[in-house]
């Protein structure tokens, strides 16, 4: 039996004495049960009911909807995992990609991240959610690299050698000292 945060939620169903008729509605009933724990809030029970639903027949709604509740989570790797599987069952999933691009995004691989939404944003042109993100990501980006956001400026860089014998001092104030750095406007 594997379980989850949710202690009393098995989160595997044994489905093999059940036909492909049978599985379907069954998968979908947990699925369900997954989505009313999603909009309570609930996000460690909705993980235990897409699992059980994932347990009998796996479908690209169950693997996106439980990669949205481990988002909620913070699970970034257990949510990178659901959104790689639907892109494996479905390329091109619009939903797995805006998905994948906010767990890029808090995983720090903004390049990533902007990739995905603007595969979504090319097929998808008013998406105001990737459209958002895509705005953050890319400011995140500028953030993260200044000589990108520069481009063109010369950056002057001037030694200075100072004789000061205070020992007091710490290496980073010494370095500190020891060389400027100047932007040109």
């Amino acid at each position: 039996m594997i379980t989850t945060g949710h202690p009393k939620i098995k989160t595997k169903v044994d489905a093999t004495m059940l036909t492909e008729q049978e599985k379907l509605p069954l998968a979908n009933r947990e699925k369900d049960k997954g989505n009313e724990a999603f909009r309570a809030k609930d996000y460690e029970e909705a993980v235990a009911y897409y699992s059980r639903s994932l347990s009998i027949k796996p479908t690209v709604a169950a693997y996106n909807n439980r990669a949205q509740a481990e988002i909620k989570l913070k699970h970034w790797h257990n949510a990178m995992s659901d959104c790689l599987r639907v892109l494996e069952l479905e390329p091109g999933n619009m939903k797995a990609l805006l998905r994948r691009a906010t767990v890029y995004n808090h995983m720090g691989n903004f390049r990533m991240a902007a990739e995905d939404l603007r595969v979504v944003l090319r097929e998808e042109p008013q998406n105001a959610a990737a459209t958002q993100l895509l705005s953050e990501t890319e400011k995140k980006m500028k953030e993260c690299q200044p000589e990108l956001q520069r481009k063109g400026k010369k950056i002057l860089i001037q030694e200075v050698e100072e004789e000061d014998d205070d020992c007091n001092k710490d290496e980073a104030e010494a370095e500190a000292e020891q060389s400027a750095i100047f932007n040109t406007i």
